[in-house]
């Protein structure tokens, strides 16, 4: 099982994700991407899929890690840049925006119209 969440925006199909997939080990393994500040757990890959309870939120990662060790199992960490970088807050979407065109291309689902996207940056003064 893989979980991927939705506000990983600089994650490409092409770049990260083949990687991950060299890396997994036989079952049971516990591979996981942290967040670019070691908070969150950007993405994991449990095999079998409930082979380590999995909480995420806030601070997620280190807690990750003990419960994979507390199942018997050594985790794989996995360190991508475009996996790492999430927007939790309007300093991840400035730093997001800071990145070049080229990163930023195959990425539609973030707005770059509207209202509130134009009130955030204002309010933030990012853009």
């Amino acid at each position: 099982m893989i979980t991927l969440p939705a506000d990983i925006p600089a994650a490409t199909v092409g770049g990260d994700r083949p990687r991950w997939w060299r890396r997994i080990c036989a079952a049971p393994s516990f591979t996981i991407s942290p967040a670019h500040d070691d908070l969150g757990s950007n993405a994991v890959i449990c095999s079998p899929p409930d082979a380590v309870p999995l909480r995420f939120g806030e601070n997620s990662y280190f807690p990750h890690l003990e419960a994979a060790r507390r199942c018997g199992i050594e985790p794989t960490v996995i360190r991508q840049p475009g996996i790492a970088m999430d927007i939790d807050h309007p300093v991840d979407l400035a730093a997001f925006l800071r990145l070049p065109q080229s990163a930023r291309h195959a990425h539609a689902g973030v707005p770059r119209r509207g209202a509130g996207f134009r009130k955030l940056l204002a309010e933030h003064k990012i853009g």
